[in-house]
This record gives structure tokens, C-alpha cells and sequence, in this order.
């Protein structure tokens, strides 16, 4: 079976081009066939199969009858493959540097923030600090954009004060220059990219994934549209009511999970929780130590280590804290392990890093990162020396933060 599909006309300098893709139950592409006009398509497109079946869309219908296809519905999986196309073509991106199943995540995580409209519960002009845990640990400056009513997407920027300074370069344009940034805007076209992506995926607009280097565009990578993507996946789950979004893509066993988290949300909510007199249980300074330790959830197996090593925060403090949890039906994570770490019998290195699901290497780094001594013979690891080696591991990305 063959079921053919059209891109185009894409416009040229000269005569407009189309492109034609076809595809059966197998889920393997047939094409793309470039031609002047349908006839030729799909005729080149018939060429390449051995037999069976024709069907094509609607759009082909006069031109696939007399080339010997009827009208049907496309298989399931077929629209999105001509909707990433389609943007390649629209941005010039190359199928070797950008493969496509990045773009196809690139638009699936493009729909989801088209649906969510999180531009609606944000200003444009604050500051958000994304944290992206993947293969290694990257950290960027962001801008949600849309709020508006123009420009919507997301812009990921590098360094400490980069959103500053481009706010600056408003007045300023030279502010700009020393700003490096990847960003996803959403434009009105073109109309063929239009028309392919809003055959398969809930938007009404063409995901553009930009990189900008000294105020000049640059080729974009592969792992900078994931990042984008992932980034589009956690901004569309902002809302009016918190002040963080996470997000996680997952690319050929690749994965890579990004949190955004609003310090304007966090500053009213510590303002709100001045105003208001301590909450049963709970100490003023408790309190503080849970806003510090920048926890978003704090049922994870990591949480107790991390705001242990929260300033500010002592045993007992943390145990204020665990009761008052747990007088709410939530234990505060790894808190009943803390409580038994110096009970417990010291353990081997070997063991150790099982215990912390690590290699040896990289416990042994983690160790000498906080000042723990490693020397040449072997050594035992108790409670205190493992806790503080996770939480090094948590803060270099090796664990997942809570």
C-alpha cells in the first residue's frame, strides 16, 4: 500500500516547487519526491513501490485519479512526518544536523505550548531560571514570551543578568552583543509549513528554533532544538497558581528533563508568609529553610540531605520540619535513612557507591569536591561522609534534584 502527500507549493526565487512523501501500515517513508507539478509527484512517487494499493489526500484527489490513487484517510503517523519536513524545508534545517525525530519533538512540545497559552500567567520581561538534568547539568536565564499579545515562545539565554542586559538593549543594542541564546518563536508562515503542521498538530503557527551569537544568527544543533523543545514542554506547565513548570524529553534512550522556576513567584511568596503568623508546627525559621533549599518536592528520597545542607537549616530545624510532615500524612523523603546514618555500620568505597548509585570514579570525585580525603588504601564510609557526598551529587547533577 502507498498513500501519498503534498508540500507546496513551496515558493522560490523562481518557479515554486512541491514535495511528496508516501507511506503505508509500516511506518516507512516513501520519498520525498520533488516535481514541478502533482502529475509528475505522483508518478515519481508511484515508481518507487512495487505494486499494491493507492490512496492519497483529499488535496490530490483530481491529479491521484488519473495517476490511478483514490481518496483516504492518511495513516496516523504520516501527517506528522510531512509536518516535520515541511519545517525543515520552511527553515533550511538540515536533516543530518537536526534529525527528524528532534524536529517532530520540537513540534510536539510546540503544540503543547500552543494549547497552554502559559503566557497568559507570566510577564515577558521577568526573569525565570531553568535547570536542564540530562547528560550533564546546564543552567540558563529564560524569558517566557507572549504576554504581550505579539511575540510568543521561548528564549533561554547564557550567563548570570543576560535577561538584563537584553532588556537593556532596547536603549542600548550593544548590550546585546555579549548575549548568547537559543529561543523558539512562533511565526504566521509560510503558508505550506502552516498548512502541513496544522494537518497534524493543535497550532496555528510555524515553531521557529533560533540561536543568536553576538547579536548574529547562527546554525542550530540537534541538542540545542532538544533543549528548546524540553523547554517548550516545561513552560506550558506554568500556571497562575504556581511559580515553577517542569518539563521532559526523551529522544533514542536520550533524556533530558528541565524545571523553570519564577524567583518574582518565590519573593511573594515568602512576603505573603512574613505577613502571616507561623503556621502550627512550623517555626519561622523552618519555614525559611524549606524556601531556601529550592525543593519542589519534598516526599523525594533526597529532600531531608538537601535541606540539611541548606543554610540555616540544623538537625533540628529538619526535625521540626519531618514532624511537621508527617502531623500532615507527607514524610519528609530520606528523613527516617538521615535519622539511621550514624547508627549504621561504616561501609566499603565499593558499597558505598552502590549505595548511592553511582560508579567509584564518581563517588570519589564527589568526595573530594566537599573536602572528604581519599587516600591511597582503602577507606570506610560512615552515614555523615555518604550523606554529604549525595548531596554534592544531587548539586552536580549525578541525582536527580528534589
Amino acid at each position: 500500500m502507498l498513500f501519498a502527500m503534498r508540500i507546496g507549493p513551496v515558493p522560490t526565487g523562481e518557479t515554486p516547487f512541491r514535495v511528496y512523501i508516501g507511506g503505508g501500515e509500516s511506518e516507512h517513508v516513501v520519498g520525498p519526491v520533488f516535481a514541478d507539478n502533482d502529475a509528475e509527484g505522483l508518478r515519481a512517487l508511484k515508481s518507487k513501490v512495487e505494486g499494491g494499493p493507492l490512496f492519497c489526500e483529499k488535496a490530490l484527489a483530481l491529479p491521484g485519479r488519473a495517476c490511478g490513487f483514490d481518496v483516504a484517510d492518511p495513516p496516523a503517523w504520516l501527517p506528522p512526518v510531512r509536518a516535520g519536513l515541511a519545517l525543515a524545508i520552511a527553515l533550511g534545517l538540515s536533516l543530518v544536523r537536526v534529525p527528524p525525530p528532534v524536529i517532530l519533538e520540537l513540534l510536539g512540545a510546540a503544540e503543547a505550548f500552543w494549547l497552554a497559552k502559559p503566557w497568559r500567567h507570566i510577564d515577558s520581561d521577568e526573569t525565570l531560571h531553568a535547570r536542564f538534568s540530562g547528560p550533564e547539568t546546564l543552567m540558563f536565564e529564560a524569558s517566557l514570551l507572549g504576554s504581550g499579545g505579539q511575540e510568543f515562545g521561548v528564549a533561554l539565554y547564557e550567563g548570570t543578568g543576560a535577561v538584563a542586559a537584553m532588556r537593556r538593549a532596547r536603549t542600548t543594542p550593544r548590550a546585546a552583543a555579549k548575549v548568547t541564546s537559543i529561543a523558539v518563536t512562533f511565526d504566521p508562515g509560510p503558508a505550506f509549513a502552516l498548512e502541513a503542521i496544522g494537518g497534524a498538530f493543535a497550532m496555528e503557527a510555524v515553531p521557529v528554533p533560533i540561536k543568536v551569537v553576538g547579536g548574529r544568527l547562527k546554525p542550530i544543533n540537534a541538542s540545542e532544538v532538544l533543549i528548546l523543545a524540553t523547554a517548550l514542554r516545561a513552560a506550558a506547565m506554568f500556571t497562575g497558581e504556581e511559580g515553577t513548570g517542569t518539563g521532559r524529553t526523551t529522544i533514542s534512550g536520550l533524556a533530558l528533563q528541565v524545571e523553570f522556576r519564577s524567583h518574582l513567584f518565590e519573593k511573594v511568596v515568602q512576603a505573603t508568609r512574613r505577613e502571616q503568623p507561623a503556621r502550627a508546627g512550623l517555626s519561622k525559621l523552618a519555614e525559611k529553610a524549606m524556601a531556601n533549599s529550592k525543593i519542589s518536592d519534598f516526599t523525594h528520597e533526597d529532600a531531608a540531605d538537601m535541606l540539611l545542607a541548606t543554610h540555616g537549616c540544623g538537625r533540628k530545624t529538619l526535625k521540626e520540619i519531618a514532624a511537621h510532615m508527617q502531623a500532615r500524612g507527607t514524610p519528609l523523603g530520606g528523613f527516617e535513612r538521615l535519622t539511621h546514618a550514624s547508627a549504621a555500620p561504616p561501609v566499603t568505597t565499593e558499597e558505598a557507591a552502590r549505595l548511592l548509585g553511582v560508579d567509584v570514579p564518581t563517588l570519589v570525585a564527589a568526595a573530594r569536591s566537599v573536602g572528604k580525603p581519599i587516600g591511597r588504601g582503602e577507606r570506610l564510609w560512615n552515614g555523615g561522609d555518604i550523606r554529604s557526598v549525595r548531596v554534592a551529587l544531587i548539586k552536580s547533577g549525578k541525582r536527580k534534584w528534589p
